[in-house]
Formats: structure tokens, sequence, C-alpha cells
């Protein structure tokens, strides 16, 4: 098998490992319809406390997914790799882009 294949097939099974529990794709999900989204919000998606949250936000930011910006207080999660949003998008969990 040609090595950027292989190189890609490996990418893409790393994020379907990360996209099969359920919370970090409700997370993902938040975060690609709103571009940016407070840790406070991502609860009420998922049901988990908001130490749950944050531990699986830490686990995405390690993995290069997401990383953060603070505002006061406040931490707004953003996509840093944007093929996970149109990974979620063909599995039809997003609104489509009406732009």
């Amino acid at each position: 098998m040609e090595q950027k294949v292989k190189s890609n097939l490996d990418k893409y099974c790393e994020y379907f490992k990360i996209l099969a529990n359920p919370t970090r794709l409700c997370i993902l999900c938040n975060i690609c319809k709103n571009k940016k989204v407070q840790v406070s919000k991502l609860t009420s998606c998922s049901g988990q406390s908001q130490s749950y949250i944050s531990q699986e936000l830490n686990k995405l930011k390690k993995w290069n997914i997401v990383n953060f910006e603070k505002q006061g207080l406040e931490c707004y999660y953003y996509l840093t790799d944007k093929n996970i949003c149109n990974i979620i998008q063909s599995f039809n969990l997003l609104p489509e882009n009406k732009e």
C-alpha cells in the first residue's frame, strides 16, 4: 500500500477512535456548530459533569483537535483540526451550512 494512503488511513482511524466516545462526539458537534464554546455550555449537551467535560477537552487538546483561549475567567474551546467537522457532517449530525 502506498505510504501516503496508509498514513491517511491511520489518521482517519484515529479520528474514528476519538469520535467513538459519545461525550467527545457531543463536544465536537457543539464546537463545529458554534465555532467557539465555553466549557460550561458543554455540560448540558452531554449530561456529564463539568469536570468530566474538562477531562475530555484535555484529551482532545492533547490530540491537537481543539485548543482554547481565555477571556476573563472563561475558557472558549475551538477546533484546530477542521477535518473533524467534515467527518461529523458526513454523519448528518450538524445542520447544513446555508451560507
